[in-house]
Order: structure tokens, then sequence, then C-alpha cells
């Protein structure tokens, strides 16, 4: 895939996720973002404050990398690395269906906070993703690598990064909106 096609590809779903978390989530009344629909499942701001544990990592780790990264064709060739890929393929949803389900590790799982604080924090990271995005377009992005949340011994190119990011909100709106419902 081109890094252009990419790009825009990751544009177009993150303005997707926006006005869905703006009309589904950030309107809603705080009683109903707190129903958990089993014992054992978490409520809507649960899921939104996941993401924002997950997306204060990787926004910080996207700054990072790009910040002496090197100019490049805006139009080249972006190659995923074989983890790069099933990550993102373990993360993203298929026909608005999570399809993987997987185990959260502790330090990622949410504590309860304000729920307003949550809602910002997540409408933040989304502008701050998108910024970084735009920032990326004519560096190489398959050349910069970061490091996993759950560790330096697992990296990402920064491509793959971002799909995978992606995936992720995309994965865990869904789950928000279906406790929202339930």
């Amino acid at each position: 895939m081109l890094k252009k096609n990419l790009l825009i590809d990751l544009n177009q779903r993150i303005t997707l996720i926006e006005e869905c978390f703006i009309s589904e989530i950030k309107s809603e009344n705080n009683d109903v973002l707190n129903c958990k629909p089993s014992v054992k499942s978490w409520s809507a701001i649960e899921c939104i404050e996941h993401l924002n544990k997950i997306g204060s990592f990787y926004v910080s780790e996207f700054e990072c990398s790009i910040e002496n990264a090197k100019r490049c064709n805006k139009n080249e060739g972006v190659n995923s690395t074989y983890i790069g890929w099933l990550m993102k393929l373990l993360m993203l949803p298929k026909k608005g269906k999570v399809v993987f389900k997987m185990r959260t590790f502790k330090q990622f799982k949410p504590l309860n906070s304000n729920d307003n604080e949550i809602i910002n924090e997540f409408s933040n990271q989304l502008e701050q993703i998108n910024n970084v995005l735009k920032r990326v377009e004519d560096l190489d992005i398959t050349d910069l690598k970061i490091n996993s949340a759950i560790g330096s011994f697992v990296t990402f190119k920064l491509s793959d990064a971002f799909q995978f990011v992606i995936a992720h909100i995309e994965r865990h709106l869904i789950q928000a909106i279906k406790a929202k419902r339930s």
C-alpha cells in the first residue's frame, strides 16, 4: 500500500471515530455511560478510560518518534512487519463486531475516574492522533520504530502502530456503544 493511501484511510477512520464518539458517547448522560451490561463487562465509560490509558502511551511514542525523523517521498510504499500485521488483524473489528476476545493487562484496566475528564481526555487524544497523522505526511513512517505498550521487547513500525491504535480504538468504541445500549 502507498503511504498516501494509508494516511488517507487512517484520517477517514479517525474522522468516523470522532463522529461516532460525539453522537453515541459524548452526548450521553453519566448514568447510561456507567451502566455495565454484566458484572464482568466494562461500562461505556470504562471502555473509553481504557482507550485513554493506551492512547496516552502511544501518543507520547508517536510524538517522540517523529521528532528526529528523516524526510522522504510522500508516496512511497508501506509494508507491515508480521507482528504489526498480526496485532492489527487481532484488533480490527469485522462488520461492526469484535472478532477476537483479548485480556487486558492490569495497568490498562479502568479505574473509574471522573466521567467528564475521561470524555475530554479521549477527545483530546483523538485530536492529537489526527495532528500526528498530518505531521507524518513527508516522513518515513516505515523506518521509525516505537515500543508497544506491553514493553520494549515488542516494537512496531510507526505505520503499523498507527493502524494498530486506530483498530484498537474502533474495537473499544464498538464495545462502549454496545455497553451503552444494553
